[in-house]
């Protein structure tokens, strides 16, 4: 497929992509992906390396994944644009990566993302901030919530893989609630579909 891009010195790039990027566990783009190169290409004339997010079609190893990019989101909420059927969506290079480390780590999406929102409601009155799992281990799941704090820090969440554990024993009841059933409908399962109101912020689980 060509693409072409203009880099901040205003050089046209022209590239050539897959139709269709092979994805598996332990391919060069899945890794790619989760250091945050994939999709990286240097300015023949200045020599910068650019990363545009551009509209990708990706095979996971067992379905096709779809990245939309963060400027199209609303476009895609909308439905304007065209997703093939039984794909699963992600929007934008941040989601794309987290899809990654979750299936890596043999991790429920559903479940990632229910966790998700109960961590957001519990961090306060804003609507701004958006939640990513970066990693997991045996004992617990590691989140990064950007927006949370003023001077522009990544707040870290350490969440002990036994509520995961609750989460996806609940996961059955909890999929027929809204929010959840908004968050958690395919092909897009992301809490970014919802704005948590901040009335909605508690203490509770």
């Amino acid at each position: 497929m060509k693409r072409r891009v203009t880099c901040h010195c205003e050089q046209k790039i022209d590239f050539d992509t897959p139709e269709v990027y092979d994805a598996a566990p332990g391919s060069p783009t899945r890794e790619a992906i989760v250091d945050g190169t994939f999709l990286t290409i240097t300015c023949d004339r200045c020599g910068e390396e650019i990363r545009p997010e551009l509209e990708a079609t990706l095979h996971d190893g067992e379905r096709t994944v779809v990245l939309v990019p963060e400027a199209r989101r609303n476009s895609f909420l909308l439905g304007a644009l065209r997703i093939p059927k039984d794909a699963a969506v992600v929007v934008g290079f941040g989601e794309l990566r987290e899809r990654m480390i979750v299936l890596d780590a043999g991790l429920r999406v559903d479940v990632v993302e229910a966790l998700k929102y109960q961590i957001l409601r519990k961090a306060g009155p804003r609507t701004d901030l958006r939640i990513f799992c970066v990693e997991s281990t045996s004992n617990e799941l590691v989140f990064h919530i950007h927006g949370l704090r003023d001077d522009d820090e990544v707040a870290v969440m350490r969440v002990p893989r036994s509520a995961y554990d609750r989460a996806t024993a609940d996961m059955r009841l909890k999929a027929n609630e809204e929010p959840y059933r908004t968050i958690l409908s395919p092909p897009y399962v992301s809490i970014n579909k919802i704005e948590l109101d901040p009335e909605e912020a508690s203490d509770d689980g």
